[in-house]
Formats: structure tokens, sequence, C-alpha cells
């Protein structure tokens, strides 16, 4: 009788144990390497992660009035930079939404360039500590004939459909000392609840504002002129409908709509300034004496160190006025035209050079 055929199970479950030992061993080996691979993503997220937000904590603290406070509504600005050659670098982007609202759009880039991240943060312009509560102030003496008119009621100008309703009455002059003024008899010349306002502070300059001062706002200015005498002075729009506003004459434009309808220009003139005819908006800084002619239109704020003289075809100015640095005796000839206080007029021109402040505490929102 034959033996009975028996094969051995001993080899295929040798061959069996080392196929899934060999699995076993690949499966670690794949899990160490896709371990490794996350834990270098991970790092790299964070190194993105981190330069975002140092991006929009650098345009906070450094934040350029000059630049980004210049922008029109709609534009934008960017600012990049490194936070070190380990961790890696940003590029923030700064845009205007409105007249009070900035965006900034940081993005953050690992230091290989593998990863990206990116925050975004909305602000809003911090207040004003300029407080110009007088159509015109002075430091010094003023004379005025019976053809100008100073106004503190406060207005809008025409088409601002932003400004909120006008506030009370401001005094039309105010200044250090009541002996300083010549006002001829004339029922229009100052119009307001009151007409003229004395304020002993005015007598050193009506150029000081608690720690903010003439210099502080030329330290922001945008736009630097010459003495004149300047007769072009008015928007400048490009072949392509764009505002011009490398243009050292474009001042701006008050009229609602226009391309330069939203810059408003700080114009800072070191060695007095004489303009004749023009149109302009924003801050006017004149260190030296400042002359208007020619029906010279201009919607912002006004400051001057010396002396100031409206004459001839004379000039009209829509927000407010204030003139004497300290230690100048300066002297005021309004002859012919109009100074009208405007609340809305001075707060967007003196936002130019105000900061920004985030609108939430926690205020960054992450982007993907």
């Amino acid at each position: 009788m034959p033996a009975p055929d028996r094969h051995g199970v001993a080899l295929p479950i040798a061959i069996f144990a080392v196929v899934v030992l060999g699995l076993l061993i690949s499966a670690s080996f794949l899990l160490g390497i896709w371990e490794q691979r996350m834990g270098r993503a991970a790092v790299r997220l964070a190194q993105a992660a981190g330069a975002a937000e140092a991006g929009g904590n650098t345009a906070l603290s450094s934040w350029d009035s000059r630049s980004f406070g210049m922008l029109m509504v709609g534009d934008s600005a960017v600012l990049s930079g490194s936070v070190g050659p380990e961790v890696g670098w940003f590029r923030a982007t700064v845009f205007r939404l409105s007249e009070e609202l900035f965006f900034i759009r940081s993005e953050g880039f690992s230091s290989d360039f593998a990863a990206r991240r990116a925050v975004g943060l909305a602000v809003h312009i911090a207040p004003s500590v300029i407080d110009l509560d007088a159509a015109f102030a002075t430091s010094g003496s003023v004379g005025v004939r019976r053809s100008m008119t100073v106004s503190g009621q406060d207005e809008s100008p025409g088409g601002w459909d932003f400004c909120p309703p006008a506030g009370a009455d401001v005094p039309a002059v105010r200044l250090g000392d009541s002996l300083l003024s010549s006002v001829e008899d004339c029922a229009d010349c100052l119009l307001g609840s009151v007409p003229l306002e004395v304020d002993t502070s005015l007598a050193e300059s009506a150029l000081s504002w608690g720690d903010v001062d003439f210099y502080f706002l030329v330290d922001h200015a945008s736009t630097t002129v010459g003495p004149g005498p300047h007769s072009s002075i008015g928007p400048r729009v490009g072949s392509g409908g764009a505002c011009q506003t490398s243009d050292p004459a474009n001042w701006g434009d008050p009229a609602a709509g226009g391309p330069c309808s939203s810059y408003l220009p700080i114009i800072f003139a070191p060695n007095g300034a004489r303009i004749v005819g023009g149109v302009g908006q924003g801050i006017l800084l004149v260190e030296g004496d400042l002359e208007l002619q020619g029906g010279f239109s201009f919607v912002g704020a006004v400051f001057v160190t010396g002396d100031l003289a409206i004459t001839g075809s004379g000039a009209d100015i829509l927000g407010g006025v204030a003139v004497g640095g300290p230690g100048e005796e300066s002297v005021s000839r309004l002859e012919q035209g109009t100074i009208r206080y405007s609340s809305c007029a001075l707060w967007r021109a003196l936002t130019r050079a105000s900061g920004v402040a985030p609108l939430r505490e926690r205020f960054w929102s992450p982007f993907f």
C-alpha cells in the first residue's frame, strides 16, 4: 500500500510570515516618511503664519500716512519684508475702502517658499488730536475789511454726502488779544453765534495742539512746493482717466465724483507761498508768509507760521485757518473773499496725518 502524499505547511507559513513582516516594515517606513513630511509641512505652515502676522503688525506699527494716508478710495499699496532667514518673509497689501476704513491683507511665506498663509485686518482712522474750533484762529493781529466774510457756521462741501449733519457754530475769529483785531463796521463780515472770541492760550501760538504742532504735520507732508507764484493749481488727470498724484501742482479736487476727489495731499511750502487762482483740498502748511489772490479755492485746513494776506480778487477757504507760530508776531489782512468753517472738511483733511487702529481686539482673520 503506497504512503499518503503529505505536503508540509511550514514553508508556506514561513513565506506568509515573511510577506506580512515585509508589509509591516514597509508600512512603518512609509508612516515614518509621512510623519516626517507632515512635521516639515507643519513647521513651514507655522513659519508662513508667523510671517503673515508679522507683516500685518509691521504695517500697523509703522503706518506711513504719507503713503497709505494719501491713497484714494479703491487704491492700494504694498509693503514687503523679511522676518528672518530661518522664518520667512511677508507681503502686506493695504487697501483703502472708504474715507475712514482700510483693509490690510498680509501674505506670509516660509523660508523655502513651500508654504503660504494669509491674514486680513480691518482698521479705521484714529481721531485727529488737532482741534481747530474756529473758522479763523491767530496768535497775532487781524484786520477784516467789509468785502471779506468769516463764518463760524458749520457747513459741508457740496456733494460730500458722507458728511454728518452740521454741528454747532464755532467762533468766526478766535485770537489771543482783543486789542489785536480790527473789523470794519459791516453786518456780514463775521457770521455765527460767536463772531469773535478771545482765547489767551493763543497768545503764544495758534499752531500747537497739546503734544502736536505745525512741524508734526510737516513730517507727514506728501508734497513740497516753492514760494511761487502758483497760478495753475488744480487736479491733474492722465490719459487713462487716473488722478496724477505725482504732479506737485495737483492738490486734489473737492468736487465730488472726479478722479482726484479722494486725493487730499498735505502740501508744505517751506519758504512762504503766493497763490494766484486755482483749486485744491487737503492741508496747506506754509512756513513763512502766505498771500492768496485770484479767487483761489481750497477745502481743508490752512496753517501759516508768518503773515497771511487775502487780497485782490481774494480766496474762498472752506474748513479752517490758523495763523501764527511760536515767537511770530503775525499779521493777517483779510480783505476779499470768504473763510467758512467746515467740521467735515477739517476732519477729512486732518485724518491724512492720523494713524489707524484695529476694529476689533482680536482682529486678525485667517485666509487660505
